[in-house]
């Protein structure tokens, strides 16, 4: 059986809080609707979803002589809720919202326009035990990935 996300957009916002020059920790919420689709001998071919995610991170501030430019790496952990909307529920009886467990890691790099506003460019994985939204027949007990590239903007206080 195969399975995977649509591509979509949503948000990430976030908290971060640098401990010295080169340790912080970070706390992050993002939301963005997907559906999940599967191909093989299953009743459901597509379930869509509200897809939150919440995540705490570990984050390395690498050190460069560049004024302006700060890079980073990040590790963490969290937790993504899939809940599927009143379509989905509707045409999949029994269906339902579902938690799983993630590991999140990643980097980017922090450029500063003027002292306290930047820009950030920002790459995250995110691996977790694929959803079967409380059905049997689409257990995989498999692991996946989702790969988040962003561009943003920060602002420091």
């Amino acid at each position: 059986m195969l399975y995977w996300l649509t591509k979509s957009g949503g948000f990430l916002v976030g908290y971060s809080y640098q401990l010295n020059s080169w340790a912080g920790a970070e706390g992050n919420y993002g939301y963005t609707q997907n559906t999940l689709n599967t191909l093989g001998s299953f009743r459901q071919p597509s379930i869509r979803s509200d897809f939150h995610e919440m995540t705490g991170a570990f984050v390395a501030h690498i050190p460069v002589s560049l004024e302006r430019i700060r890079p980073y790496a990040l590790a963490g952990a969290g937790a993504l809720i899939f809940n599927p909307t009143d379509d989905a529920r509707s045409m999949n009886a029994g269906i339902d919202r579902q938690a799983k467990a993630t590991f999140v890691y990643g980097g980017g790099v922090n450029f500063g326009i003027v002292r306290n506003f930047g820009v950030r460019a920002e790459y995250r994985g995110l691996v977790y035990k694929a959803p079967d939204f409380k059905l049997e027949n689409l257990n995989l007990d498999k692991v996946t990935h989702l790969a988040q590239p962003s561009v943003g903007f920060f602002f420091r206080f």
